[in-house]
């Protein structure tokens, strides 16, 4: 496209219509990358969890803002009902990773003018964390398998976005090492919403964290 530009096979107005699509191509193409560095090294060489107290507001608020223009070229509304003193006991970078693939997992699979909202809940032991969607939902077939580790299911988005498949299994391997869970509930036409649960930062580790 630039050389197109550059050439003067195509004008200024026809390339500046291209380079929202460039900038969600390489910020996709950066992200996979991303994923499959961090799979590559927990396959090779096992990923070490290092928990400590972390906002669980924050983390949802610096990846709203990051995939932010994705929604916004999708009409879709970004919501996010945890506050900021929602504290969890996790791995930064491991829950940063779980939050940022299941967020854009979900504005993949909702189409134009749909809504995305994260939520948490808590609980005894644990904030049990929702991140739901108004999409295309799934039949019982493919939620059965989307978490296996062994299994690549490589699916279209609503504006045809491509994924490598790595993205809900890694999830889920990252949710396990921090002490958690996570499962989906889904229906066709009618959207999903993916839970994951992690430790609730105790006290003891607020007041010295």
């Amino acid at each position: 496209m630039l050389k197109l530009f550059k050439e003067g096979d195509i004008g200024q107005a026809e390339f500046l219509e291209f380079v929202p699509k460039l900038r969600n191509d390489i910020d996709h193409i950066s992200f996979t990358l991303n994923n499959l560095l961090t799979w590559g090294h927990t396959q090779m060489n096992g990923a070490v969890t290092k928990p400590s107290v972390v906002s669980l507001g924050s983390v949802v608020k610096d990846n709203m803002n990051l995939l932010s223009e994705i929604a916004e070229n999708k009409s879709i509304k970004l919501v996010s009902q945890i506050t900021m003193n929602t504290m969890v006991w996790s791995d930064s970078d491991q829950i940063d990773i779980v939050v940022r693939n299941l967020i854009s997992n979900a504005l993949k699979f909702t189409p134009e003018n749909g809504m995305v909202t994260v939520s948490a809940q808590e609980k005894k032991e644990n904030w049990q964390v929702s991140i739901r969607d108004t999409g295309i939902g799934m039949d019982e077939k493919t939620i059965e398998r989307i978490f296996a580790i062994n299994t690549t299911h490589t699916t279209y988005g609503t504006n045809n976005e491509k994924g490598t498949g790595l993205g809900l299994s890694l999830c889920k391997e990252m949710v396990e090492k921090n002490g958690g869970k996570i499962w989906v509930e889904s229906l066709l036409r009618k959207g999903s919403t993916f839970h994951f649960t992690v430790p609730r930062a105790k006290k003891s580790y607020r007041q010295t964290g």
